[in-house]
């Protein structure tokens, strides 16, 4: 009876297993907020690369800061290789201090033959809202990194704040 008892319980246990999760069509491959230290681990570049107490609209206290100048890149967080063929697309808030910048998710960043991104400028001196206007498809194994520069031969700063790498299924 003991035998049947526990059988009975262990069906209804596994019949009583919740669903598989619902999935949403945009999932985050990558978000920061910029609101600690931490939140720049990772981070690389040839600029100067700071928090700095200004957000964006629902971005908590802080943002990154990039000022640049003639030397590329600015500001890199490498992703890694991709696991599997995904197609990505980036938004983030940002604000043009002096003159302009942009971001930008970059594919095989040091393959010439298969270097390709999509981004977009930031140019505004208050608080925008911007996102690309094209999707970047990385295959299995290819390289992904998110590029914030601010600047060239005329030097530049932007803050971004929010920044989101979505996967568009």
């Amino acid at each position: 009876m003991t035998k049947l008892l526990f059988l009975i319980f262990l069906f209804v246990l596994v019949s009583c297993q919740s669903p598989v999760e619902y999935q949403p069509v945009n999932e985050y491959v990558y978000f920061n907020s910029f609101e600690s230290p931490q939140d720049t681990t990772g981070w690389w570049g040839y600029a100067g690369m700071a928090l700095y107490d200004d957000a964006a609209p629902g971005g908590g206290s802080k943002s990154l800061h990039v000022s640049g100048g003639c030397i590329y890149p600015h500001a890199v967080y490498d992703l890694g290789p991709m696991p599997g063929e995904i197609t990505l697309s980036v938004e983030a808030w940002g604000k043009a201090l002096q003159h302009a910048g942009g971001v930008a998710i970059v594919k095989d960043f040091m393959d010439s033959e298969n270097y390709q991104s999509i981004g977009f400028t930031v140019d505004q001196p208050e608080w925008t809202f911007y996102k690309s206007d094209e999707v970047l498809v990385v295959e299995k194994g290819e390289n992904l990194s998110i590029h914030i520069n601010a600047g060239g031969f005329v030097p530049a700063a932007i803050l971004v704040d929010l920044l989101t790498i979505r996967e568009i299924k």
